[in-house]
């Protein structure tokens, strides 16, 4: 009766009964001619539906009658209302069905793989590639076959874990689309926060690679459907698709099949392809400099402590060297001529190779003079080195804050004491790194400057390296910082943590903290000096790392004469134990060694009494000491 009321009121209106995107391939007042359409596409109950209802409209409209033995109006009457309720059952169930069906065919689906569910949420969560986990469509908690998406949209099932991120990122280009907008001026946390303002936007998509603005996408375009995507194998298009469901539902609203799932792409979502040299300007590097914080180096050692290296956050010191020789005497003009010719340094010579020899400062000098690319990194150990340790000495904020510093004073060393002397050209510097020993570090220009990139924690050095298959043999820092570090702000890590550029100028000394990734290019003439040290607020590590040297002098020196009462006792319920025989890892209650706890180990009363390295003692031996305050006062005899 519907119908035929809206017929009565004109085809068109009756017309409007059947929306969609289709609709508009029937002429005016052929009614007759999209039921028979609806048939040809509905299923065999529907036919049926169709059929009466084709029946009862000729009646109404006295059109020739399309159907025999059946009373219209009896068939209007049956069939009115199972009509409606089955075109909008049909139409629910075929489109979950479709749904359910999809995420395990479609090609932004893994093939499947054993996996533990929770390890599998986790990764996914923690990926910025992953869009959803799905387990098997018969699978359970317990079970341990998983599929990984790029996409799931519309395609989730009851199955399907979705990401909390808002979008997922896709290395190519959005190809065909309807375009929203085109902006520039954005970081990649204001593009999704644009998409975000915006109910019809459901992707973007920008290019990649730009020498100006570093912190800004170049250009980014902003869609509300998403027809056709390209990837790209040398990451110079990225894009980001919305995880919104309410934004890319319906299934067509986004393309799924356009996001095909990459196991490459999974594993290493961005890729180093280091082949590009010419890097941006001092200036624009300087106009990226927004993020770390500067502060005065007249700040006492506990605030340094309490705000910067127990929370590891990287800081500028200005000013530390504003006493020091080096401001006057670190000058290429005086350097040359300062140390023997025949005195041998670790360098490297002419910008075409970054291995490091060992260089007669003689060459060094020449190379300086003629303006020949040479960089010096060498560690203030040697005879001639040791001539500049008057020149400095460790920034207010850090004295007395070196752990290792008992060893170093009884010439125990990691490779060396670990401070650094720094003089290069522009062009040179190092690559993406973590410094080693779990050790903070240090490093006070005092000529040129430095472009740093310094990454969130978090990051590991891998997650940045140059990829082999796509690069030039062997890269140079150069082309690290002109093809990955010139992306460096412009790249979204895990929690949409980003990285940051900053430019070190004379007279500034940056902290950086064990276990940041970092990297360093000189942006002209540079001469610096640098030092790695074990803060106690990196105690966990910097014990382990003495522990595990292979040297006890190393972890006795260490418990004995630097670590206070309170820290003694974290050691003691760390992961490594001290008195055990090599200061193994603990596991399960045993030693590696298959000794039981308690074995070697002094009695607990016993535990206060400390060793005195120049005594070598054997594990067991027990040293006398008094406990005082923070320091240790051990007894001479």
């Amino acid at each position: 009766s519907s119908l035929g009321s809206h017929w009565n009121q004109g085809p068109s209106k009756a017309r409007s009964l059947f929306p969609g995107r289709r609709r508009h391939r029937f002429g005016e007042g052929n009614l007759l001619t999209l039921l028979s359409w609806l048939a040809s596409e509905a299923n065999n109950t529907l036919k049926t539906y169709i059929s009466y209802i084709s029946c009862y409209l000729s009646s109404l409209v006295m059109l020739p009658k399309t159907c025999t033995g059946t009373s219209a109006a009896a068939a209007a009457a049956a069939v009115a209302v199972a009509l409606l309720t089955a075109l909008l059952h049909v139409h629910v169930a075929a489109a979950i069905t479709t749904a359910d069906a999809s995420i395990y065919d479609g090609s932004f689906t893994s093939a499947p793989r054993d996996d533990d569910l929770l390890h599998a949420i986790e990764s996914c969560d923690h990926s910025v590639s992953c869009a959803g986990i799905s387990l098997a469509s018969n699978g359970t908690v317990e079970s341990h076959t998983i599929y990984e998406h790029t996409f799931v949209g519309p395609y989730v099932t009851p199955k399907t874990h979705e990401t909390y991120k808002p979008y997922t990122y896709h290395r190519g280009e959005i190809t065909r689309g309807n375009i929203i907008s085109t902006e520039t001026g954005l970081t990649l946390r204001d593009a999704k926060k644009y998409c975000t303002d915006h109910d019809n936007c459901v992707a973007f998509s920008y290019p990649l690679r730009s020498l100006t603005g570093l912190n800004y996408l170049p250009n980014v375009t902003f869609y509300s459907t998403l027809e056709e995507f390209e990837p790209s194998e040398m990451d110079d298009y990225r894009s980001y698709v919305s995880n919104d469901v309410t934004r890319t539902s319906p299934a067509g609203i986004v393309n799924a099949d356009a996001l095909p799932y990459d196991e490459k792409v999974a594993q290493r979502p961005y890729r180093g392809c280091c082949t590009r040299t010419d890097v941006p300007t001092l200036a624009e590097v300087e106009a990226a400099d927004t993020t770390l914080e500067r502060i005065s180096c007249n700040i006492t050692r506990e605030e340094f402590f309490l705000k910067y290296e127990v929370p590891r956050k990287p800081v500028m010191l200005v000013g530390c060297d504003a006493d020091w020789p080096a401001r006057t005497e670190w000058t290429y003009d005086k350097l040359a001529p300062r140390f023997y010719n025949e005195s041998k340094w670790r360098a490297r010579l002419g910008g075409k190779t970054e291995d490091y020899e060992k260089i007669e400062w003689g060459v060094l000098a020449n190379a300086m003079a003629e303006n020949k690319p040479f960089y010096v990194f060498d560690q203030l150990q040697h005879e001639e080195g040791k001539k500049l340790e008057a020149d400095y000495v460790d920034p207010l904020p850090m004295q007395g804050g070196n752990l290792y510093q008992q060893m170093n004073d009884r010439d125990i060393y990691w490779a060396g004491p670990l401070r650094w002397f720094c003089v290069g050209k522009f062009g040179s510097g190092t690559k993406i790194h973590i410094d080693p020993f779990s050790s903070d570090a240090w490093n006070s220009l005092i000529r040129g400057h430095k472009w740093w990139i310094i990454y969130p924690e978090g990051v590991t050095d891998r997650d940045t390296f140059c990829e082999g298959a796509c690069s030039s043999e062997d890269p140079l820092t150069r082309q690290w910082y002109g093809s990955v570090g010139v992306n460096a702000a412009r790249t979204e890590y895990p929690n949409d943590k980003y990285a940051y550029h900053v430019l070190q100028k004379p007279g500034e000394t940056i902290y950086v903290p064990d276990g940041i990734v970092h990297s360093v290019f000189n942006m002209d003439a540079t001469v610096a000096v640098t030092r790695n040290y074990g803060s106690a607020a990196n105690l966990d590590n910097v014990w382990e790392q003495a522990c595990t040297s292979g040297d006890e002098r190393k972890w006795k020196i260490m418990y004995n004469l630097v670590l206070n009462r309170e820290q003694r006792r974290r050691v003691r319920s760390s992961r490594y134990y001290p008195f055990d025989k090599n200061c193994v890892r603990k596991t399960k209650g045993r030693m590696r060694d298959g000794t039981a706890d308690g074995k070697n180990r002094p009695k607990p009363e016993f535990l206060e009494k400390l060793w005195h390295p120049s005594f070598d003692p054997q594990v067991g031996d027990v040293v006398e000491a008094r406990y005082n305050g923070d320091h240790n006062e051990v007894r001479s005899y």
